[in-house]
């Protein structure tokens, strides 16, 4: 099992469904989701971080659906800029 490694350093399975919901909920197609899910799923390797995934969904985004990629990147900037209670200053 590949294991990522999150922002606040935990490590966590890779679970290539979180990736899927991510490109459908940012208005990719189901083809677009399976197409990201099977290229990050080829370049993903034992602690690669969630900004590494992040960007690769990117890149692969802008290629294959451009407003979902622009959809994408405002919730991944939104998403980076919350600080939750267990993050460390």
């Amino acid at each position: 099992m590949i294991h990522i490694k999150k922002k606040d350093g935990r490590s966590e399975n890779f679970l290539p469904e979180k990736v899927q919901f991510s490109v459908l909920n940012a208005g990719g197609s189901v083809d677009d989701a399976k197409l990201v899910v099977q290229k990050i799923d080829g370049i993903a390797y034992d602690g690669i971080t969630t900004d590494e995934i992040a960007t690769q969904v990117r890149e692969l985004l802008r290629n294959l659906n451009p407003d979902a990629a622009r959809n994408y990147e405002k919730y991944y900037k939104d998403f980076k800029q919350v600080k939750r209670p267990d993050d460390t200053d």
